[in-house]
């Protein structure tokens, strides 16, 4: 074989060769624009105003090159059933008591990014009673129906609230539904009160239902300030993406930093999000959001004894590690 043969065989070979690695290799490029593919991260909620949507909203994980997908959730055991089966990456905020529960069921799948918190003078949990009720103190509760939202966290928070009260839970008729039904169950005559969080707290009173007994009972009588929720990234994610992790992480945090200074378009993007009356997301307490180096640990170990003292928890699990670091 001559030269020239040799030549024209070798660079066939290289041209198939070629032509099979772009055929079995994916391309790190999209064919429109060239830009870099978003990695796809999977975050659940349940309807309440989340910094992710801020987040997202204000395109800061766009720019971390994340393509973040949210999935809503009724509730937050809900989410976190999701999370430890590894169908999401991150569940937004999710209350203490919940992750509480968590833990001592399936130790050491998530880590804390964000936490909210709720001051005497929040307002971001609410005791209401029915307007024209005539009930002005929490003892003439005894005996009636309270609803509240369903899930874990809510009954366990709801029991704590009682107890610091000197009620009886026991005595109490929770009726617990899923967010989108609370305004219409308290409407219901054999409804005496609601005892839970925002908005539907606000949404009852803006419709003119219902009249407010006390702001913020769970930091008025349990913590304060109480340990509402946190937020948390599994750790399979942190371990199988630990730069994706990490800008997620500072896209959140920056979505903290708007809203503090951004208040008003903070409420818009929760009206759009959460698809609430304007009256409700213009009106509506917010808590008090932070990263994780704000999450006070000590708070939660409290709130940790508080449960397993009034029988809401078996067991007190460990919290030392629940902080995400980069």
């Amino acid at each position: 074989m001559d030269m020239s043969k040799k030549i024209i065989l070798g660079l066939t070979a290289v041209v198939l060769l070629t032509a099979a690695v772009f055929t079995f290799v994916k391309p790190s490029f999209n064919a429109p624009g060239g830009e870099p593919e978003k990695m796809v991260v999977k975050l659940g909620y349940n309807p309440l105003p989340h910094v992710a949507f801020v987040a997202k909203e204000m395109g800061y994980f766009d720019e971390a090159g994340l393509d973040v997908q949210l999935e809503k959730f009724s509730n937050t055991n809900l989410v976190m059933e999701a999370l430890s089966r590894g169908d999401i990456d991150v569940a937004a905020a999710v209350s203490y008591s919940t992750l509480l529960a968590f833990e001592n069921r399936s130790p050491g799948i998530f880590k804390l990014y964000e936490g909210w918190t709720e001051n005497q003078d929040t307002g971001w949990s609410q005791l209401i009673v029915k307007k024209d009720s005539g009930i002005t103190s929490p003892e003439q509760l005894v005996g009636k129906k309270v609803v509240m939202r369903s899930g874990l966290s809510s009954k366990a928070q709801g029991e704590l609230v009682l107890s610091a009260l000197g009620l009886d839970p026991k005595k109490i008729e929770f009726v617990q539904v899923d967010p989108p039904l609370l305004v219409l169950t308290f409407a219901k005559p054999e409804i005496s009160a609601y005892l839970d969080i925002q908005p539907a707290a606000t949404d009852i009173v803006e419709k003119g239902l219902g009249t407010t007994l006390i702001i913020s009972p769970r930091a008025k009588y349990v913590i304060n300030p109480f340990p509402v929720a946190a937020a948390a990234l599994s750790v399979r994610f942190i371990e199988q993406h630990p730069r994706e992790a990490q800008k997620f992480v500072q896209s959140i945090e920056k979505a903290i930093g708007y809203i503090e200074k951004n208040e008003q378009k903070t409420r818009e993007i929760f009206q759009k999000y959460l698809g609430l009356d304007s009256a409700v997301a213009q009106n509506m307490p917010l808590p008090k959001y932070g990263n994780s180096k704000n999450i006070n640990l000590d708070n939660v170990n409290r709130l940790a004894d508080i449960e397993i003292k009034y029988k809401i928890l078996d067991k007190k699990p460990i919290v030392s590690d629940w902080l995400y670091r980069y």
